[in-house]
């Protein structure tokens, strides 16, 4: 009986041992996360001012810095590149063009039910918005919950949603302050044909004051809903091509008959392929209501698409 059992005590440890093993986090399963990301949102690189400006042209959004996707213990440690986005450019004047820019952020990868991995962050908020010739302005959130997942079977889905509460861009007194009791982005990613992805985004404002300068605002909005969708668009080919063609074109460095060059060509030609085969784009807003100097305008509901 001892020996018995000493032998099913044995196999119990052996099992244990061979299931922690095969709940370590590996290198080939690191690789496949980072490849969903990078086809996501691919890694950014270096680039002169100029360079980067235009590339914000081309895109509207420049990637800072790279995916790595990291074992660790039973999960992934996930760094994510910064950001920086264009929010709005209207009118042609500077006064409505201002951009926010993030720092690489953090999540974590652990394995879930059906093969899925689960995607969680709670790291600050670290964030700022700049207004063209101003210094640059904190974001900040009394709150932030990052949840999500990734499932790399065919078609490989990533979801991501991020939660801030209260936030606040713009110190006290300045002269564009905005306020948001509730934000929530979204976003996923699946892969479909030919290494091409759909991609939604959305965006759900609650309680939102946005003050500017010159007399424009305040712009109140008790709910705002933006949700932006494409489908079968390459983001690493359209994101080479323009980085591309960023460097030639910012650096000056392009032939006066740029549009005679091949090269160039070339590149045009692998950024217009990458475009989605289709796009929509929705804006939703209640108890709307904004101040200019000349005019008050209050709206119960608006729809743009």
């Amino acid at each position: 009986m001892r020996w018995s059992l000493c032998l099913a005590l044995g196999l119990g440890v052996l099992a244990c041992a061979a299931g922690s093993a095969r709940a370590q986090a590996t290198a080939e399963t690191a690789a496949k996360l980072k490849a969903a990301f990078e086809a996501w949102m691919p890694s950014g690189e270096n680039l002169a001012p100029a360079e980067s400006e235009y590339l914000m042209s081309r895109l509207g959004f420049q990637s800072i810095g790279s995916w790595r996707v990291e074992p660790d213990g039973d999960g992934y440690r996930i760094t994510m590149p910064g950001i920086r986005t264009q929010i709005f450019d209207g009118f042609g004047q500077d006064r409505f063009r201002f951009f926010i820019i993030c720092d690489p952020d953090q999540m974590r990868a652990t394995p879930g039910e059906g093969g899925r991995y689960v995607l969680t962050g709670d790291a600050a908020l670290n964030c700022r918005f700049q207004v063209p010739g101003a210094t640059p302005s904190p974001i900040t959130a009394r709150r932030r919950q990052t949840s999500g997942s990734v499932d790399l079977r065919d078609p490989a889905v990533i979801e991501v949603s991020t939660t801030l509460d209260q936030m606040k861009m713009g110190d006290d007194g300045a002269a564009t302050q905005l306020r948001i009791e509730r934000l929530t982005l979204a976003g996923n990613r699946r892969a479909v044909a030919d290494g091409r992805s759909d991609l939604r985004s959305t965006f759900v404002l609650k309680g939102v004051s946005l003050q500017l300068k010159d007399g424009f605002g305040p712009l109140n909005a008790d709910k705002i809903v933006y949700e932006v969708g494409v489908e079968a668009i390459d983001m690493p080919a359209m994101t080479n091509a323009a980085t591309v063609l960023a460097k030639r074109f910012g650096s000056g460095t392009a032939s006066a008959d740029a549009a005679g060059d091949p090269a160039i060509r070339a590149l045009q030609d692998a950024y217009a392929d990458g475009l989605p085969t289709r796009s929509h784009m929705t804006v939703t807003a209640n108890g709307l209501g904004a101040a200019t100097p000349a005019a008050t305008v209050t709206i119960d509901s608006l729809a743009l698409g």
